[in-house]
């Protein structure tokens, strides 16, 4: 089986920079929001008889089906592995031109 196609990322990045004289300001932001599918944690039973190559089932009918087919609790995962999570990274930084002046 495959992986279903839920997934989905909605991102936003932005960065200024200001030079103020000799001084250089940069603020920056980012934010990610994201919905994705990942591979299934198998059970020792599921490796064995389906193989590392197993993944999921995307419709309700067939894991039903699979649940059903042998006295095992664990042997179908019905969208099991959907992650959700929102993101936000921020700085400012200032790069500040000290006045330094030289002795002769």
């Amino acid at each position: 089986m495959s992986q279903c196609c839920d997934s989905w990322l909605e991102q936003v990045n932005a960065k200024s920079v200001a030079f103020v004289g000799p001084h250089k300001l940069t603020a920056y932001y980012a934010f990610s929001n994201r919905n994705e599918q990942d591979y299934v944690d198998l059970s020792l039973a599921r490796w064995k008889e389906s193989g590392r190559m197993w993944d999921e089932t995307t419709d309700w009918d067939d894991a039903k089906a699979f649940a059903t087919s042998t006295d095992q609790q664990d042997e179908a995962y019905w969208k099991s592995s959907l992650g959700a999570r929102r993101d936000q990274l921020g700085y400012v930084r200032g790069d500040i031109a000290l006045g330094l002046t030289r002795r002769s």
